[in-house]
């Protein structure tokens, strides 16, 4: 392969990545021919953008999908939120650097949650008095008050969904949501999200319950 790209002469990494897709050598087990990732990596390295570079992160590379196909216990299932990150993301251009610091600064901000199946220490940083998790990581979970944040639809459910089994995977993974509470249970609903106007999530006519307007300024 090594020589094969010195063959290739490219002069830069996004040349470098094509060649390799026409590389017509063996790959561990698999023959020659060209390689899907390879077109997965140039798209990357072309983004010009940090949301174009995060969409293309979603939408090219294997595993990191939103899956509906994998069990709502796979890690995949719920946790590559880049739909909404590349959506956010918009607003830095193509300043990296920023947004790279801002995302580092989010993440020193969250508890740490350990997995159903691992023992808490009882001075573990995770039984600190505010905890922002997914509703996968809250599952087995209680605390005495919740607070559903983005609680419209195209959040809940994932605008992605668009089959029946979908669907129920999402119904499923608010009703996780909602039980984690002992005592209150507290809903965000937007006007607006990404200053686009949304609706409410549309388990609350499912569930029959009425949606108070509170001003929040």
């Amino acid at each position: 392969m090594r020589r094969y790209l010195y063959t290739e002469q490219p002069t830069d990494l996004q040349a470098a990545t094509l060649a390799l897709g026409r590389y017509p050598g063996k790959i561990k087990t698999i023959t020659g021919g060209g390689y899907v990732f390879a077109d997965a990596i140039a798209r990357l390295i072309s983004a010009k953008s940090v949301s174009e570079s995060i969409r293309a992160v979603s939408e090219h590379f294997e595993g990191l999908q939103k899956d509906y196909g994998k069990s709502i216990e796979d890690i995949f299932y719920t946790d590559p939120p880049f739909l909404y990150l590349a959506e956010f993301a918009e607003r830095y251009g193509n300043d990296f650097s920023t947004f790279y610091k801002d995302i580092e600064k989010a993440i020193a901000t969250l508890a740490r949650v350990p997995p159903a199946d691992e023992e808490p220490d009882d001075n573990a940083e995770w039984k600190r008095s505010l905890h922002l998790m997914t509703a996968l990581r809250a599952k087995g979970k209680e605390f005495d008050t919740v607070i559903v944040l983005d609680a419209n639809a195209g959040v809940w459910p994932n605008k992605l969904a668009t089959t029946e089994n979908d669907l129920e995977q999402e119904r499923r993974l608010f009703y996780v949501a909602i039980t984690r509470a002992r005592r209150q249970l507290h809903f965000v609903v937007n006007d607006s999200i990404l200053s686009e106007s949304v609706n409410p999530a549309p388990y609350f006519a499912e569930m029959g319950l009425p949606i108070p307007v509170i001003a929040i300024k």
